[in-house]
């Protein structure tokens, strides 16, 4: 994912998964994070990458990453069952667990929030999640029922 016009955060594939960010001109690459997911975002209005990683082996948390400085900083743990995000236009997070999708905004939510439960549509199993380009649809994988 370009942070900007030469800069480049990665997700990459080993053992750990590693977050890299590489300066394009110098084709230099560093390495700020072990044990990431695959789910990593452009922050709407940050100028800030979102990455999902492990903290524990039950607990994954998404963090931002300053490709600027450098700094990360732990947002919010995520719920338990899911390893995916997605980010609003608005700048709110989406989760979703089982057949249930969840908003977190950072600026006044204190925990996840339910917002459907899909389970009476015989939805179940919601793994990703995805926010249409123009911010007014959102798209999931679930499990065959």
């Amino acid at each position: 994912m370009w942070a900007d016009a030469a800069t480049l955060v990665l997700f990459v594939l080993g053992t750990p998964n590693t977050l890299q960010l590489v300066d394009v001109p110098t084709q230099k690459s560093e390495t700020l994070a072990t044990n990431i997911g695959r789910s990593l975002h452009k922050i709407p209005g940050s100028g800030q990458i979102s990455f999902v990683q492990r903290v524990s082996d039950n607990e994954l948390a998404i963090k931002a990453l300053d490709p600027k400085t450098r700094k990360i900083t732990q947002l919010v743990k995520m719920l338990p069952g899911s390893e995916y995000c997605a980010w609003t236009h608005a700048g709110t997070l989406l989760m979703a667990t089982g057949a249930k999708i969840f908003k977190y905004n950072l600026a006044i939510d204190k925990e996840w929030q339910e917002v459907a439960d899909l389970a009476k549509d015989g939805v179940k199993g919601i793994s990703r999640i995805a926010v249409s380009p123009t911010g007014n649809k959102i798209a999931f994988v679930a499990d065959e029922q």
